[in-house]
């Protein structure tokens, strides 16, 4: 079969940026990680005056830090997703302009975003399975079976698919700008992280 691979057509180098934070406690820390989480996403509403995506991978961060922001956020829509439909609720951060929207997996892929509605994707955990699922679990025995690595083979090329799938929200149009913004300090402490970065098109790094 031919097979022919196309680049995107958005000039990322000079309309998108990605700001890796270090010094973030690391997932496993919880309490910490939670606290800092919602710290660095107070600061980085405050500083962008378009629309602000902050994605999940985990629903009970996602509500923690949810609730941080709504004590401190009042001078524009905070929003969470499950309050309503997701369709309704896009459509309200569409028109509303700077609006901050908090999402798990369903807002990292199939949205559609142009313009200044969407000026910054702010990624807070690398979007590897959960380990602890029924499936995953089986999923693991069954690659142990065949004598290969879990992780090498399955979780970590899903989780990296997920995270350029994320980074994908914020570029829709040739004339969008903006910045992903990734708080998991594993990204680059981690020997793995490489794979996450290696898989973005190229663009400004802050």
């Amino acid at each position: 079969a031919r097979e022919l691979a196309l680049d995107s057509p958005f000039d990322f180098e000079s309309q998108a940026a990605l700001l890796l934070l270090d010094g973030l406690p690391e997932p496993s820390e919880d309490k910490a990680y939670v606290s800092a989480i919602a710290a660095c996403c107070r600061e980085i509403v405050a500083k962008v005056p378009g629309g602000v995506f902050i994605l999940f991978s985990s629903w009970k961060i996602l509500r923690s830090v949810h609730g941080a922001l709504k004590k401190k956020i009042k001078d524009r829509p905070l929003w969470i997703q499950g309050a309503t439909g997701n369709e309704a609720l896009l459509s309200d951060f569409i028109e509303a302009g700077n609006a901050v929207l908090l999402g798990v997996y369903t807002f990292w892929q199939g949205v559609d975003v142009p313009g200044e509605a969407l000026s910054c994707v702010v990624l807070v955990k690398l979007p590897f399975p959960n380990y602890g699922s029924p499936v995953e679990e089986a999923r693991r025995r069954w690659h142990e079976s065949l004598e290969r690595s879990y992780f090498d083979t399955h979780s970590l090329p899903r989780a990296v698919m997920k995270f350029r799938q994320g980074f994908g929200r914020l570029i829709r149009s040739s004339s969008d700008r903006g910045a992903v913004v990734v708080l998991d300090p594993r990204i680059l402490h981690k020997g793995y992280g490489a794979a996450f970065i290696e898989a973005l098109p190229r663009c400004r790094k802050l």
